[in-house]
């Protein structure tokens, strides 16, 4: 329901990591950080034979592939035990049926109106 939310602070665009301590005491951890597209190539940021530092901070280069969805997905898999539909109804239904917002969100919001 974050990503629904408070879209800033979780959200299906981007990546992460977990660390989960097992109940049996282990602790493993998950990387779903954001990858490189597959064309990507180690010049995409380079022109005319020179480092360009703003297509790798502010041009379409410089995005990744999200992995949060895929992440929580494998966590789910390997360490959960219920199924996928059970945990992101409650999602599903304050995207589909609203929810109040707090008072920052929609400050925020109007911050934002032309």
């Amino acid at each position: 329901t974050l990503a629904v939310t408070e879209p800033r602070a979780g959200n299906i665009g981007g990546g992460g990591f977990m660390v989960l301590h097992m109940e049996d005491g282990t602790t493993t951890s998950l990387d779903f950080r954001e990858r490189a597209p597959e064309k990507a190539t180690k010049d995409m940021f380079i022109k005319d034979g020179e480092y360009q530092p703003d297509l790798s901070r502010r041009s379409a280069l410089a995005s990744g592939v999200p992995g949060v969805v895929d992440g929580m997905i494998k966590a789910l898999e390997r360490y959960g035990n219920l199924p996928l539909e059970t945990v992101i109804a409650p999602a599903i239904k304050l995207a589909q049926e609203g929810y109040k917002l707090t008072w920052l969100q929609a400050q925020d919001l109007n911050d934002k109106v032309d």
